[in-house]
């Protein structure tokens, strides 16, 4: 499949995870006594780090730029890992919070195999 199309993919991909994260961001839910409305709020902003790298890397790529998968590898390895990193620094109470292993399988597997196809593609130097 040619990058073009494949960076379009990415690009609106991360454009409409952007917008579903500042959408949520703005139902953050504020129970007193809680830090809920905190926890949400660090959560989308993660995923909005996550979405505008994803589209930035969806761009490059459209512009025939391979780098743009690197970018996307990132993107996917931090969303792979921010449940743990959040599950070892705060007790995790609720349920956006909880880390699950098929997910974070996935995404991993994901941010390899989009890590590899850069390798081979910087490696043999082709135009996209």
């Amino acid at each position: 499949m040619p990058s073009r199309a494949v960076g379009v993919f990415f690009a609106v991909a991360g454009a409409v995870l952007l917008a579903v994260t500042m959408w949520g961001a703005t139902l953050a839910p504020a129970v007193p006594g809680t830090d809920l409305e905190s926890r949400w709020l660090l959560t989308c902003g993660v995923l909005a780090i996550i979405a505008i790298a994803t589209g930035a890397g969806g761009i490059v790529l459209a512009l025939r730029r391979w780098w743009g998968l690197l970018l996307i590898s990132a993107a996917m390895a931090l969303w792979a890992i921010y449940p743990w990193l959040l599950k070892m620094h705060y007790c995790v109470i609720y349920g956006f919070e909880e880390p699950s292993a098929v997910e974070t399988a996935l995404l991993a597997l994901a941010s390899l195999i989009v890590l590899i196809t850069y390798i081979q593609k910087a490696d043999r130097s082709v135009d996209a």
